[in-house]
This record gives C-alpha cells, structure tokens and sequence, in this order.
C-alpha cells in the first residue's frame, strides 16, 4: 500500500504599494494591502465598479481611466471654484467641468463609498510606514532624502516577510513608480538596488534575515503612473487616507478611514487580546521617544486626578452615610415626639 504524500501548497500573494506625503507638516507614508492572488479579479471587478460612477463602459473600454484620490479630492474641493478647471490635470477628468458642484460631490463620494465597501468585503491586511522627515533628520541625517522612502520600504518588507511566514505564503511587491525616467540614479532604480541589498546582505534587516526575505518575497517591481492597475489605484486610496488620518481626531474619522483601521496588520494577534497595529501594521519612523514621555506624563497627571476624585467620592460617601444616619435618628425622634404628642391629646 503507497502512502500518497500531500504538497504543502503555499499561498501566493500581492502587495500593492503607494505613497503619499503632508508637506506642511513633512511626513511621509509609504502604505498598501496585501492580498491573495485569487483574489485580484473580483478586486478588478470593485474597481470596475467604482470607475462606472464616474464614467459610462463605453468610455472605459476605449480610454484609460485611472482612479487617483488626491486630484478627485482637489476636485471636490474646488467643484464651487470658477477656476475648478485649473485643479483638473487628468483628460479622464475634464467632464467635471461642465456639471453641477452638487453632482460632482455626489460622484466623487460615490466613488469613496465604493471604494470602503472593497476595502470592507475583501480580504486584505493593510501594511504601512510612517516617516517624520524633520525628526529623521535631526535624529539621523541632514541629506538622505532618498533614503528615507528605503527605509520606509526595508520595514514595510519587514513587516510583509513577517506576515507571509504567519500565513505559510510568498508573495511579491508592485509599487507605483516614483520616476517615470529610469536612468541609473532614477529613484525607482534606487529603491530596487536597495531591495536587491537586502536580499544579498547577510543582515537582512532589523529583526527578519536575509533568508527569510528570499524564501517569501519574489519580485520587487513598479508600475508607471499612467497604468490603470486596480492594485495600485486602492493603495492610492489607502496611503491618502491614512496620511489624512494621522491629523483627524478619532471621533471625526470618516468610515473609510475606521474601515482601513481595522485591516491593518496586527501581526497575527487578535486587535481584543494585543493591538500593535502601529508597529506591524503602521510603523512610525523614527519612533518618537519624546512623545512618549509626553504621553506618560500626562497618563501620570491622569491617574494622580482620578485617584484624587476617588478620594474625594469616598469623603462624600462618609458625609452622606453620616447624613443619612442623622436622617433616620431624626426620624425615629419625631416619631417618638408625635406618639407623647397623641398621648397627651388623649388624656
């Protein structure tokens, strides 16, 4: 009798890249999902879905229509604007010009109702990394510009490795290209000399080796601007609004902002048991040492308060016991006083 051994079939997967940057307040966010490759289609089809608010088949069929969340944002922005078709760089996007400000609103929302609803039903798990380009320069160097979107890419990588080992899967990485001129000091050639580095260099990075890396990532590969890919056109949307998130106030959230919140990777843990979603699913570089002190202090201040109140509550709780007692003695003493009362009106 043969015994027939089972094939240890792993999973494959994608995870679709993006960045996006607040120059005001100088932060990068280099951020996307990771997702099965059987999945890509019917992620195609809400994509698909999403572009016919906008646009009828036919004209997707015969144009490129590529969805980017920042120019439709300026557009909504601007849509009461007379020069609203100044904010308009995309041809896909001049028939803005000629509808109402409300109409334009109700698209554009449309299309990011859509968009969460994809986000929501597919199973993804969202990877990301944040930079504070004036604390890494103070902390580190003046004049590596370059270098930070490496560093941001070495620990989303990091942070990918580690989830491909959970789920016993490899996988690749497809970014949207940051120069469309590949020359040899091009960026996108950079930051694949970079990811070749990591591979080779016995190292690895920080807490995943080099053979780890090799054994789950396949391909490192971007994508120009110009090319619809329904990947990249949802990491677009997440790095837009993660970045926005990091500045909005947890009870003005908008629901695709909470909806991307919960995929964020937690590195295998459940978020009830363990939340390190900020270090697996969206780390912080460099980690803010001073802020942290901040925060303890203030939880410090917090907790000296409360046990405050607490002593407090518990002196009124003795005063009303006491009030209460001196109540009920008054009480009974009234009482007594309207019984000698009774028998002093019946003698």
């Amino acid at each position: 009798m043969f015994l027939v051994q089972r094939r240890n079939i792993l999973k494959e997967y994608k995870l679709y890249l993006d960045e996006s940057i607040n120059t005001e307040k100088q932060i990068i966010l280099v951020a996307g999902f990771a997702i099965r490759e059987k999945d890509i289609d019917f992620l195609k089809e809400q994509i698909h879905k999403a572009k016919t608010i906008l646009w009828t088949e036919n004209y997707i069929n015969s144009h490129d229509t590529i969805l980017h969340c920042t120019e439709l944002a300026t557009i909504k922005n601007n849509r009461k604007n007379k020069l609203l078709y100044s904010y308009i760089k995309r041809n896909e996007y001049k028939f803005f010009q000629s509808i109402e400000p409300n109409l334009i609103k109700d698209k554009i929302d449309g299309v990011t109702e859509q968009i969460r609803k994809t986000i929501s039903t597919l199973d993804i798990t969202i990877l990301g990394c944040i930079i504070d380009i004036n604390k890494y320069k103070e902390y580190y160097s003046k004049e590596q510009k370059d270098d930070i979107y490496n560093i941001a890419i070495q620990n989303i990588i990091e942070n990918y490795a580690h989830f491909l080992k959970n789920q016993n899967a490899i996988g690749d990485i497809v970014y949207e290209s940051r120069d469309e001129h590949k020359t040899i000091n091009s960026a996108d050639i950079k930051m694949y000399h970079n990811y070749c580095k990591t591979l080779i260099n016995n190292k690895g990075i920080l807490n995943i080796n080099n053979l780890e890396i090799r054994k789950r990532i396949r391909s490192f590969v971007t994508i120009s601007k110009h090319t619809e890919n329904a990947g990249i056109e949802l990491a677009d949307y997440i790095a837009f609004y993660l970045i926005k998130s990091l500045f909005i106030d947890t009870d003005q959230k908008s629901d695709i902002i909470k909806t991307m919140e919960k995929k964020l990777y937690n590195g295998g843990f459940k978020v009830i048991e363990k939340d390190v979603r900020n270090y697996f699913g969206l780390r912080q570089i460099p980690f803010d040492y001073e802020e942290l002190k901040r925060k303890n202090a203030e939880i410090h201040t917090l907790k000296n308060r409360l046990r405050n109140i607490k002593r407090e509550k518990n002196k009124l709780i003795k005063k009303v016991d006491v009030l209460i007692k001196e109540k009920r003695e008054l009480e009974y003493t009234i009482k007594e006083l309207e019984k000698k009362q009774k028998n002093l009106n019946n003698t």
